[in-house]
């Protein structure tokens, strides 16, 4: 935290200016590594990536900028699902996300 304010006071902002951009950085992140997610094509290549054992999960959480929890998630949810069809409810938003 010391280290944060003394990047700020050089580069002449404040403290709770710094944290402010870096929520703002982190909100923003998210809300592409869901989109990305969501979308076939990628998540397609990073299961084809993980089943040819060519790239490890980190390397991949790495190369597409997401969460290396996010893609398990998003890999493992749909199985579960599917061995557990009890499971989808729909008054409920993702109920095998809490199960993994």
């Amino acid at each position: 935290m010391l280290e944060v304010e003394s990047e700020c006071s050089e580069l002449g902002l404040y403290f709770h200016q710094a944290v402010s951009m870096w929520k703002q950085l982190i909100m923003r992140k998210m809300l592409k590594s869901s989109f990305k997610l969501k979308d076939e094509n990628t998540l397609g290549d990073i299961k084809r990536k993980l089943e040819q054992r060519q790239r490890l999960l980190l390397e991949l959480s790495q190369e597409y900028e997401l969460p290396h929890v996010s893609i398990f998630q998003a890999i493992v949810a749909p199985r579960v699902l599917s061995v557990n069809p009890q499971y989808t409810c729909m008054h409920t938003c993702r109920p095998a996300d809490r199960i993994v």
